[in-house]
């Protein structure tokens, strides 16, 4: 599952010069394109977090998620209030509410809850790396903290873990790769990057 989350600035050549999108062009829709060829189109939620439609082979998904990264609600397909299928994160408090910050380490348990269907139990380990770096998104580049999510539900299976990055300047949070716990994530590029206009 993709889950698919502003502390530092932005440290790139002047965005207007390659046309890098910013954090105002959210609300209209900013765009990554990865290597695999998949995406992710980032929308600002009122109140705070963003809608991420993204690809998975051609399977299209949606994630509302909050400014700190935890996964808020998820659905299959684009359609940004859909009537039915909608899985609900229901957590526990005390939740972070603001941004990622540097070396952080979040550990919450929560709930999926979709209508029709028994509940979900799940637990989330967050951890962000202690200091930013710089990062390529195609022609652009961003400061970014990298950071994982370790997400564990009550079936005996092993965890998965994803692998995302906070990008202040845009307030967004791409997921690079997931892949079960013990196993080696292949990190996705992003190769692209533009706004929706």
């Amino acid at each position: 599952m993709r889950a698919l989350l502003p502390l530092l600035a932005l440290a790139a050549a002047p965005a207007a010069a390659q046309d890098c999108p910013t954090a105002a062009d959210l609300p209209g829709g900013v765009v990554l394109t990865f290597g695999d060829g998949d995406t992710e189109r980032h929308f600002a939620l009122p109140g705070g977090g963003t809608r991420v439609v993204w690809t998975d082979e051609g399977d299209v998904f949606t994630d509302l998620v909050a400014p700190s990264g935890l996964l808020l609600a998820y659905w299959d397909g684009a359609d940004p209030a859909p009537d039915a299928g909608v899985v609900q994160r229901v957590y526990a408090a005390p939740v972070p509410e603001g941004p990622p910050g540097p070396g952080a380490r979040v550990r919450v348990a929560g709930v999926d809850r979709e209508k029709g269907a028994r509940d979900e139990a799940v637990t989330l380990t967050m951890a962000w790396a202690d200091a930013a770096e710089e990062m390529a998104f195609g022609p652009c580049r961003y400061e970014v903290l990298r950071g994982t999510v370790e997400e564990s539900y009550d079936d005996g299976e092993p965890p998965w873990v994803m692998h995302f990055v906070h990008v202040p300047a845009l307030g967004i949070l791409p997921l690079l790769g997931a892949d079960a716990k013990g196993t080696t994530a292949v990190l996705d590029a992003v190769v692209g990057i533009g706004a929706l206009r």
